[in-house]
């Protein structure tokens, strides 16, 4: 029945208090004295659902990161390359005062 409860429920908003009044209800009884049993099993079935969950997106994710083949790259030659890249890093000097001198 807990495991039926926790199918239904949102495990980030749930809490053992709350399955145990669901339970409460259904089997119309006071569970007070069983819980620490159910929050044992609570927390026993949540961690098995998210453990399920996250080895799950865990085989996804690896699924996903497979790397991709890319096309071979044209190769330029040193020559090529050098003075492409020279041309790209160019900047003009500028001329900086130096105060003035004067005659000594």
């Amino acid at each position: 029945m807990v495991k039926d409860i926790l199918d239904g429920a949102d495990l980030n908003t749930i809490t053992a208090k709350k399955v145990r009044q669901q339970l409460e209800g259904t089997l119309k009884t006071d569970l007070a004295d069983r819980r620490k049993e159910i929050d044992a099993l609570v927390m026993e079935i949540v961690n098995e659902k998210t453990q399920s969950k996250d080895d799950s997106d865990r085989d996804e994710s690896e699924e996903e990161e497979k790397p991709v083949k890319k096309a071979p790259s044209k190769r330029r030659s040193k020559k090529e390359s050098d003075s492409e890249d020279a041309e790209d890093d160019y900047k003009p000097e500028t001329k900086k005062s130096k105060g003035k001198k004067g005659s000594d």
